[in-house]
């Protein structure tokens, strides 16, 4: 078993956040001061869009797709087991010559009290030898019943891992079978004790809490450097951002405005993902539960965003990601199929960071779900992936109770 060290330093989800409306003036920085080892040490600047966020919303599609296959290998991490069949929220890192995966794990229902947190590995040299899956954090108690953990994903600085992940509980009222299962999702429930953790190590095997950690917002993807180097953690409506490159010092929340968002046609804002084009507009890309992707964009780095507008990005109702390759090239990984039920798993490649018409299958085959439980619907779930040397891994969940991961050539994707 892995080692864990007790103690964690828990800290709300509403720790520290700043309220809307106090947000650091334009070119301050976002984070508090730490040490100068982690502190970075750059120069910012507004940048000034051509376009409006409505109308460069609007240009941001993957229409006229062209259909490719490409080779990979497929490597199963976790297959389903009687009273351990809710397997999701997957990340990858790759760190010190190995590749770590973590994931959800719960007894049969989607973010059930008792679901926590699995760990795996494998040398790079060696893809198919994932070792078996493991708890990064174990069933924990909280105050009323086995508290919920959700991954975050995680971050590597230097000669350190950090991996991040969300606990919380469902009110007490409203559990069913004597405390032990979760509200269904049409009853009246509320989230109670939120709250957002960091551990680190520098083995991949020894973790122990990050001393510093706080955060308010974010974790929807672990952070992710823009063009300055600092670090923007995707959220929902609130997205959070720190100059320290640690990882786990003072992190800033900034705020999405709505807007009239939901007036336009948005279900709801979430599980967002970004990219930064070549102009410096960072694009927050936003699930909708609509059949296209929203947008939001900010001008300063991160620190204010406007409200979202459409795009043209087609979407089913699923969680996705955007990043961009060595070669400069964009790339989305996600399920753009309206009503598919999240089939085919596909990468989109783009080379101006709005026409995202180059489209490689990664998935489509299916598979049947193996055993029942709630909200487990939706064949490939929440792609994320990562580069590493002239490989592109991608891991997925698989109607939420296995998990796979796949790894793709740089150079087949031409």
């Amino acid at each position: 078993m892995r080692k864990f060290r007790q103690g964690l330093a828990a800290l709300t989800a509403g720790a520290f956040l700043l309220l809307a409306g106090c947000s650091p003036e334009k070119g301050e920085s976002g984070g508090a001061e730490s040490s100068d080892s982690t502190r970075l040490d750059h120069v910012w600047e507004t940048v000034t869009p051509t376009l409006s966020a409505e109308e460069s919303a609007k240009r941001i599609n993957n229409a006229s797709p062209t259909m490719k296959t490409v080779d990979s290998e497929v490597a199963n991490i976790y297959t389903p087991v009687e009273g351990a069949s809710y397997a999701h929220h997957p990340f990858l890192a790759s760190f010190k010559g190995k590749l770590y995966a973590m994931f959800s794990l719960g007894r049969e229902d989607e973010d059930d009290c008792g679901q926590h947190v699995m760990i795996a590995s494998c040398d790079l040299t060696d893809f198919s030898g994932w070792s078996t899956p493991e708890p990064l954090v174990d069933v924990t108690r909280g105050e009323h019943s086995d508290v919920v953990m959700v991954p975050m994903g995680f971050y590597v600085y230097k000669d350190t891992l950090v991996a991040y992940y969300r606990s919380f509980e469902y009110d007490e009222d409203s559990l069913r079978e004597n405390g032990t299962k979760r509200p269904l999702a049409d009853s009246a429930y509320s989230i109670v004790n939120n709250k957002l953790y960091a551990l680190v190590s520098t083995d991949g095997e020894t973790w122990q809490a990050a001393d510093t950690y706080v955060n308010g917002g974010g974790g929807n993807y672990p952070p992710v450097p823009t063009r300055s180097g600092r670090l923007l953690m995707a959220g929902a409506t609130i997205q959070a951002y720190s100059d320290d490159l640690s990882g786990v010092g003072r992190w800033t929340m900034s705020v999405t405005p709505a807007g009239t968002a939901y007036e336009r046609g948005a279900e709801l804002l979430t599980e967002s993902s970004f990219f930064q084009t070549d102009d410096g507009v960072i694009h927050l890309m936003l699930r909708t539960n609509t059949d296209y992707l929203w947008c939001s964009e900010s001008y300063d780095d991160g620190v204010t965003w406007t409200e979202p507008y459409p795009t043209n990005f087609t979407d089913c109702w699923a969680k996705f990601q955007f990043g961009r390759l060595p070669d400069g090239r964009f790339f989305y990984l996600g399920n753009p199929v309206p009503d598919s039920g999240r089939n085919p798993l596909v990468l989109s490649l783009s080379e101006n960071g709005t026409d995202f018409s180059d489209w490689y299958l990664l998935q489509t085959e299916g598979y049947r779900q193996q055993f029942p439980g709630l909200y487990k619907s939706g064949v490939y779930g929440y792609p994320h992936g990562i580069v590493e040397g002239d490989s592109l891994y991608v891991i997925y969940s698989k109607h939420k109770e296995a998990i796979d991961v796949m790894r793709i050539s740089l150079a087949d994707l031409v």
